[in-house]
């Protein structure tokens, strides 16, 4: 609030006056910051969703995503203050929501630095292999399980209810129904429908059994 270079507190309260609180950070020597405003393209002057990445010397890294509309009716100050320790200096990198980058090295601490948009650039990013946890093997599987559902609404009996809960989907199932190691599929169905068995081979699914429910 008053420009020293550490962040200062302002509490609203309910029918009664404004606390203050100031920082005392710079009086008391605790550490150096940096000061960092953005201003965006036209249709977003704010930069809001630009992403300030702040590296001091220990290679520790500061990371903020620009949204300074907290709480109701509140908001921070669309200067962003990083404090840095006690260094002196420090990298900064801005990526921008649609992918521009810029870059500042060995910026000096306790200074304001502004970056404009217009000077962003887009550089090309090598697309990388990510390991995944799960495959998509719908195609594969050849499961074409279909759900079928009654005509319901639950607000006519219970008008109250927050959502439908007849709307959540089917019961599904999993065992080793058939003894051959591999885990079959039971998928139940609603009233008036029949459920259904789906027997695993290996990686594909084939439809067993519905009449006998």
């Amino acid at each position: 609030m008053d420009n020293d270079g550490d962040l200062d507190i302002i509490i609203n309260n309910a029918n009664d006056q404004a606390f203050i609180h100031k920082n005392l950070a710079r009086e008391n020597g605790s550490g150096n910051s940096v000061s960092i405003k953005l201003i965006g393209p036209e249709k977003n002057i704010d930069a809001i969703g630009a992403k300030i990445e702040v590296i001091i010397p220990n290679h520790f890294i500061q990371t903020i995503i620009v949204n300074p509309y907290k709480g109701y009716l509140s908001t921070h100050d669309l200067k962003q203050v990083i404090g840095l320790d006690t260094f002196n200096v420090c990298d900064i990198q801005i990526t921008w929501p649609d992918g521009k980058t810029e870059y500042l090295n060995h910026a000096i601490s306790n200074k304001l630095y502004q970056f404009n948009y217009k000077n962003a650039i887009l550089k090309d990013r090598p697309i990388k292999t990510i390991k995944t946890l799960f495959e998509d093997i719908s195609v594969e599987s050849n499961l074409k399980a279909v759900y079928q559902d009654n005509p319901y609404i639950d607000y006519r009996l219970e008008p109250l209810l927050p959502f439908q809960l007849s709307k959540m989907g089917p019961c599904i199932s999993r065992a080793d129904l058939n003894g051959d190691g591999l885990e079959d599929i039971v998928l139940g169905g609603a009233v008036g429908f029949a459920t259904s068995i789906y027997f695993q081979n290996k990686r594909q699914f084939r439809l067993f059994c519905t009449s006998c429910f």
